[in-house]
């Protein structure tokens, strides 16, 4: 990553290759991959791989040429593909408020160009993030793009034209991206409405039922089992119901159709699903010796099932939660917005030692996503669509594993 005079650089390789012949071939493939040069205005180009990334002369003056069409359009946000030398990227930060992504594959030379030739204040901008790969562009798209974000792709004609395959990659990747982020952002603003409403609807529930503190140290020493609804809960079968009378038993709530199936009843079940899905297959099993644990923003249909007893999880992680819960004297727990987890704390608050887990799967093992007699497994909706979706689109299918 060394930018210094082509000629330097071969006389150097000259000099070397009457001493190491190896050592010599070795420079020499390291010189094709970047040179910088200084025009007689004190202007640097760069060359990878024996090709000009802007124009030899003039590179200020083409770099500023380049980026009005891009400009003149109402983006909040520029995707570039190249570092160069900077001069575009400095010419975009004089004219444009929003921030800059750039996408460079080279970045370690470009930088060490930037630094020789005191250009390097640009790369401390705050505005500016760069990417060296995809997955580097994927993490800064995802903490910077905004619901309402308008992003216009900028392509140096250097890479366009040498790097046809990766710019085209690159587009579709991003065009992935991009709406794979904002479709996340409407399930979050449709997840953060239902939340508020069903609070509402629950405030009278919660007034009257205990919280999961109350459940502290009921199972204390005794072996308890977190019971999910992945594909592998198969495997489990068998030994809980030999020993579901020595087990403190906690099933979340998509997985207790599965569970009494089979005859095995867990002590509590913990619910925070919005939906109606789990419910629906709740209301018509024995529920008469279990405890429920639900959400306080969860489908307010769970308090009208008939169970042993019921108590209250307020999540750290919910908008105003927190406050509420200090106001009227209680504790969160953080649940990362998952059943599993609340079932995790709720184990851990009761004493059970050691903890158990099973039916954990939830990545697509042996193409299933959930258990087959749990509820979301019978709901084709779900089904159909998780199939379609998995053979059309590999980003879904990326987005399913990281989820779960």
């Amino acid at each position: 990553n060394q930018v210094v005079s082509p000629n330097i650089f071969q006389n150097n390789i000259q000099l070397i290759s009457k001493k190491s012949p190896i050592l010599s071939a070795l420079l020499s493939q390291v010189s094709k991959i970047g040179i910088a040069e200084q025009n007689k205005n004190g202007e640097t180009s760069v060359q990878i791989n024996g090709n000009f990334i802007l124009n030899k002369l003039y590179p200020k003056a083409e770099a500023q040429k380049r980026i009005e069409s891009i400009l003149s359009q109402n983006n909040s946000i520029i995707c570039v593909f190249g570092l160069t030398p900077l001069y575009h990227i400095e010419c975009i930060r004089e004219k444009f408020t929003g921030k800059i992504v750039v996408y460079e594959p080279h970045a370690p030379l470009l930088k060490t160009v930037a630094e020789v030739h005191e250009l390097s204040k640009i790369l401390s901008d705050p505005k500016l993030f760069i990417g060296a790969n995809f997955d580097e562009l994927s993490k800064i798209m995802r903490h910077q793009l905004k619901e309402r974000d308008i992003v216009g792709v900028y392509g140096l004609p250097f890479y366009t034209q040498y790097f046809p395959k990766e710019c085209a990659q690159l587009t579709q990747f991003l065009d992935d991206e991009i709406k794979a982020i904002r479709s996340s952002i409407l399930v979050k603003k449709e997840h953060s409405k239902h939340h508020t409403t069903h609070f509402l609807r629950n405030l009278p529930y919660i007034a009257s039922f205990p919280t999961i503190e109350n459940l502290r140290n009921i199972a204390k020493d005794i072996p308890t089992v977190l019971v999910g609804a992945g594909p592998s809960l198969s495997k489990a079968i068998s030994f809980l119901q030999e020993f579901q009378r020595n087990l403190f038993i906690i099933c979340v709530d998509v997985a207790v159709k599965s569970l009494i199936k089979h005859q095995i009843y867990p002590q509590m079940i913990c619910t925070l699903e919005q939906n109606d899905i789990s419910w629906r297959t709740l209301q018509d099993l024995d529920l008469e010796n279990s405890f429920l644990a639900v959400g306080e923003s969860a489908n307010p249909n769970n308090f009208s099932l008939r169970t042993k007893g019921k108590f209250i999880i307020l999540q750290e992680n919910h908008d105003f939660i927190p406050e509420f819960a200090k106001a009227i004297h209680h504790q969160t727990i953080e649940t990362c917005a998952t059943v599993t987890s609340a079932a995790f704390q709720i184990a851990k608050l009761s004493g059970g030692n050691p903890i158990f887990l099973c039916g954990q799967d939830l990545g697509f093992t042996g193409n299933e996503v959930y258990h087959k007699d749990s509820s979301f497994r019978e709901t084709e909706v779900i089904e159909k669509k998780v199939d379609e979706l998995s053979k059309k689109n590999s980003f879904f299918r990326r987005t399913c594993l990281s989820c779960c």
